[in-house]
């Protein structure tokens, strides 16, 4: 029984600790769970579908019921192989409310991340939100709804000259003095008609700071640079992301 355990407690830890990897789209790592579970890839699964929530800001209840169906399912097979006496219906029915524990622990933990602010260590204080809005904006309609939420042209600045950048082919890990990290995504612009463009090689983001009535500053980046612009209060929406000063 400690056998599989150990086996499935290996699992549950790749619930924590998946990370991001390069892939164009969150569509992509939806249709690499789904390849995955076909093959009983639990821990695949897992990992592919938690990098989809980081990058769609979404739950598919479905896709988890699935993992949760394949980890059972590994429960049964690392059961068959074990050699030693059978574990008990009472241990199986136990260890499988521990993992559901677990996991449910897991979730409400992305969903107080998400709500989070990141301290980089920066010397003005500022805190990122670590995650983008979920709607793009024009430069207008953020700076009237939110202003005190916006980076302003030196908050970018900070952030630009005192952190680490490293390019993960549809954006930027940025590590702070602290050691922690925000991830700002290369979500591209869109168009008065919704139409999007450089999704995954460009990033446009809000700033407050106006360069005249006409015109302010954005925060742009793609894999070879990342640099403040002077942009149009036009019609475009692009990123947006919080920020917080205790």
């Amino acid at each position: 029984m400690k056998k599989i355990i150990l086996g499935l407690c290996n699992i549950v830890a790749l619930l924590f600790c998946a990370g991001i990897h390069a892939q164009s789209s969150a569509e992509d790592y939806l249709a690499e769970v789904n390849k995955l579970l076909k093959l009983q890839d639990c821990n695949g699964a897992s990992n592919a579908y938690n990098i989809y929530k980081q990058l769609s800001g979404t739950e598919n209840k479905s896709i988890q019921d699935a993992i949760l169906e394949c980890l059972e399912e590994e429960l049964i097979r690392l059961s068959d192989s074990y050699e030693g006496p059978e574990p008990t219906q009472e241990e199986k029915d136990a260890f499988l409310q521990e993992f559901d524990d677990s996991y449910e622990t897991y979730i409400a933990g992305l969903e107080k991340e998400k709500k989070s602010y990141v301290d980089l260590g920066l010397p003005s204080g500022t805190k990122w939100k670590n995650k983008n809005e979920e709607h793009f904006q024009t430069h207008n309609d953020a700076v009237v709804i939110d202003r005190e939420k916006i980076p302003t042209k030196q908050q970018w600045e900070e952030l630009k000259d005192l952190c680490r950048w490293t390019w993960m082919n549809n954006g930027y890990y940025v590590t702070g003095p602290s050691g922690a990290s925000i991830f700002l995504p290369a979500e591209g612009l869109e168009n008065s008609k919704g139409d999007k463009d450089f999704v995954g090689s460009r990033g446009y983001y809000v700033t407050s700071t106006s360069f005249n009535v006409k015109s302010s500053y954005t925060f742009d980046f793609n894999a070879e640079d990342y640099y403040l612009n002077i942009g149009g209060n036009g019609d475009y929406k692009v990123s947006v992301r919080f920020i917080k000063k205790e």
